[in-house]
C-alpha cells in the first residue's frame, strides 16, 4: 500500500501548478467518451487541454486511474468530483475549461491529505487549492453547505459500498440559484444568468421545472444565439409590413365598393381585417425588439422581474414575462404587453372563427341551395358568433393570467412559456376551427362541382361557375395550407419544448436545440394567411373599382377647384 501511494504521488508531482484560465483560446469542448473514471459525474462535456495540459481523454483517464486507491480509501465523498474537474474540466458553450471551486478543493484536501500523510506523502502541488477561484464566480462545485450531499458515483472502478447511480449534477452557478430534484434524483440548479432576483415576488416563475428561473431579455437565449435575436425580429418586421399592405388593400377595396361583397364572400373581408391588426401588433413588437425595448420583457424596475446578467446579484436585465404582468411589473410594460396580446390573440382567434363562418355560408349556398338573401339574413348571428367566441377565450386567458412574452417577436401572446396553455388555448382551438371549416368547405366544394356538371349544357354559366370554383379552391388552399403548417410547428414545439428546457438546465449540449428556421416559418405562416386572403379580390372588378375611385377623387378635386370663389368674389 505504501509503495502504491508513493508511486501515485510521484507521477503527480512531475506536473507544475497550472494557471486557471476558463477562456483559454484553443480549448475544445468534447463529449466524454473515453473517461471511464468520470462516469456518472453529472456532466458529459469536458475541456481539453485540461488543467494538466493533457490534450486527449485517454491520457487523462490513465492518470486518473492512479487515484482509484485513494477514492476507495473513502477519505472524501467529493474526491471524484474534484479530480474530474481538474482532469476533465467541465465546459459549456459560453464557458470553456471551467475550474473547480476553491471550497471543493479545500473540502477534499482537508479530508484526504491526512490519509496521504499516514504514508509520508504530501498533498500534490498540481491539486493545490490556492490555484482555483472562490465559490460564487464561474467555477465548478456546489456551495460549502452542499458539499456534504455529494456522493461518489457508482462506477465499476470504485468498490465503496456507499456509491450511488444518481450523482449530483454539476453546476457552475452560485448557491443563490434555485434548485430542484428531478424524477431521477439529480439536483438541478438554475443558471445564474436566468435566476430571478426577486424570488419573493416571482416565486411562481420556473423554467425546466426549476422555480425562480426565467429567460433573460437580451443576449443569448436558452434556445437561440445572440445573432438570431436580431435576425428574427427583422424577418418578422419585413413580412408583417408585407401582410399589412396586402390586408389593407383588401379592406380598402371593400370600403370603396361595399355593394360588391355579399355573403358568402364577405367573411373574407373581416378575416383580412383581423390579420391587418395582427400585422400591426407584430410590427410594433419587432420594432421594439430591434430597438432593445422588447414589450415581452420586464424593464427591470426595482420590483420587476429581473435576472442575473453576468455576475451574481446583477439586476440590470429584465426577464421575459412567464405570466400576465402583475402589479410589481413596470406599468408601461404591463399595459403594452396586455394591449399587444389583445391585438394578436383576439384577431387570430376571430379570423379562425370567420373562416368557419365563411365555409358555413358557402355550405348553405352551395349544398343547401340557399339564396343570397337567405344566407345574408343571419348576418347578425355570424357577427355575434365570430366576435364573442374569441372574446370568451381572451377572458379565460386573462382570468388565468396566462399571458406571457414571446422573446423572438418582442410582444406578448399565450403559450410561449407554458406548454399546456399553448396546447389548450392556441393549438386546440385553431385545430377545431380549421377542421370544422374544412368539412364545410369540402361539402360545399363538391356541391359546386356537381352543379357545374349540371350546367354543362349552358357554356356561359358553366364558365362563370368554373371560375368561381377555381377562386374558392385557390382561397381555401391559401388559408388551409399555411394553417396546417402552423399547427404542425406548434405540435413540434409542444412535444419538444420540455426537452429543450431540460437540456438548458442540465447544460446538456448533446440534446438538439429547437430549429431556428422552424420558428421563423411559424411566424411566416401567420402572415401568409393574411397575404393569401388578397387572392380573392384579385379580379378585374377590383382594378375597375380602384380606377373609378381615383377618377372620382380627381374629378371631385377638380370640381371643387373650378367652383371655388375667388378672393374678389368673396370680398365685401
Amino acid at each position: 500500500m505504501h509503495f502504491v501511494f508513493l508511486s501515485l504521488m510521484w507521477s503527480c508531482a512531475v506536473a507544475q501548478i497550472l494557471p486557471v484560465d476558463p477562456n483559454t483560446p484553443g480549448v475544445s469542448c468534447e463529449l466524454m467518451t473515453n473517461l471511464t473514471f468520470c462516469n456518472g459525474i453529472g456532466y458529459t462535456m469536458a475541456s481539453f487541454p485540461n488543467f494538466r495540459m493533457q490534450t486527449n481523454q485517454g491520457d487523462a483517464n490513465t492518470e486518473l486511474k492512479q487515484f482509484i486507491i485513494l477514492v476507495n480509501s473513502g477519505c472524501s465523498n467529493a474526491i471524484v468530483h474534484y479530480l474530474c474537474s481538474v482532469y476533465a474540466p467541465y465546459c459549456q458553450s459560453n464557458y470553456r475549461k471551467i475550474p473547480p471551486c476553491a471550497n471543493l478543493c479545500v473540502y477534499v484536501r482537508d479530508s484526504c491529505a491526512p490519509r496521504l500523510q499516514q504514508f509520508g506523502v504530501s498533498w500534490p502541488p498540481q491539486l493545490a487549492c490556492e490555484t482555483w477561484p472562490a465559490f460564487g464566480t464561474v467555477c465548478f462545485g456546489p456551495s460549502t453547505e452542499g458539499l456534504s450531499n455529494l456522493t461518489i458515483p457508482r462506477n465499476p472502478l470504485f468498490t465503496l459500498p456507499n456509491t450511488t447511480s444518481v450523482p449530483v449534477a454539476s453546476t457552475v452557478r452560485p448557491t443563490s440559484s434555485p434548485s430542484a430534484t428531478n424524477s431521477s434524483g439529480y439536483m438541478i440548479r438554475c443558471p445564474w444568468d436566468m435566476t430571478i432576483t426577486k424570488t419573493d415576488l416571482y416565486k411562481d416563475y420556473e423554467f425546466g421545472d426549476v422555480g425562480g428561473c426565467a429567460v433573460p431579455c437580451s443576449g443569448k437565449t436558452p434556445y437561440f444565439g445572440g445573432s438570431n435575436q436580431t435576425s428574427a425580429p427583422a424577418f418578422i418586421l419585413v413580412f408583417a409590413i408585407t401582410c399589412l399592405l396586402f390586408t389593407f388593400f383588401t379592406v380598402a377595396t371593400y370600403l370603396i365598393d361595399r355593394r360588391r361583397f355579399h355573403y358568402p364572400e364577405r367573411p373574407i373581408i373581416f378575416l383580412s381585417g383581423c390579420y391587418l391588426f395582427i400585422s400591426i401588433a407584430y410590427i410594433v413588437g419587432a420594432v421594439s425588439k430591434l430597438t432593445n425595448g422588447s414589450f415581452a420583457c420586464d424593464r427591470g424596475a426595482e420590483d420587476g422581474a429581473t435576472v442575473g446578467s453576468g455576475n451574481e446579484g446583477s439586476v440590470n436585465e429584465g426577464a421575459v414575462f412567464q405570466r400576465q404582468p402583475g402589479p410589481f411589473a413596470d406599468v408601461y410594460k404591463q399595459a403594452s404587453c396586455i394591449i399587444l396580446f389583445l391585438l394578436v390573440y383576439y384577431p387570430h382567434m376571430a379570423a379562425a372563427v370567420w373562416w368557419v363562418m365563411l365555409t358555413l355560408t358557402w355550405f348553405l349556398a352551395a349544398f343547401l341551395k340557399w339564396g343570397e338573401e337567405a344566407v345574408e339574413r343571419f348576418w347578425v348571428l355570424y357577427h355575434i358568433v365570430a366576435w364573442s367566441v374569441p372574446a370568451i377565450q381572451v377572458i379565460i386567458v386573462l382570468a388565468l393570467k396566462l399571458v406571457d412574452g414571446d422573446q423572438l417577436a418582442g410582444l406578448c401572446y399565450v403559450g410561449n412559456q407554458n406548454v399546456v396553455a399553448l396546447g389548450t388555448l392556441v393549438f386546440l382551438p385553431l385545430l377545431v376551427y380549421l377542421v370544422i371549416g374544412v368539412v364545410f368547405w369540402l361539402i360545399g366544394f363538391v356541391s359546386l362541382i356537381s352543379i357545374r356538371e349540371q350546367l354543362s349544357r349552358d357554356p356561359p354559366k358553366a364558365r362563370k361557375l368554373c371560375r368561381l370554383v377555381m377562386r374558392v379552391g385557390v382561397y381555401a388552399a391559401c388559408y388551409t395550407l399555411p394553417n396546417v403548417v402552423f399547427l404542425l410547428l406548434l405540435m413540434y414545439e409542444i412535444v419538444e419544448r420540455r426537452k429543450w428546457e431540460s437540456a438548458v438546465i442540465h447544460l446538456n449540449q448533446t440534446t438538439p436545440m429547437p430549429n431556428f428556421p422552424a420558428f421563423l416559418l411559424k411566424y411566416l405562416m401567420i402572415f401568409t394567411v393574411g397575404i393569401g386572403s388578397t387572392s380573392w379580390i384579385m379580379t378585374q372588378k377590383t382594378f375597375a373599382a380602384w380606377h373609378k375611385f381615383f377618377i372620382s377623387c380627381c374629378c371631385r378635386r377638380a370640381a371643387k377647384k373650378d367652383y371655388e370663389p375667388s378672393k374678389s368674389q368673396t370680398a365685401v
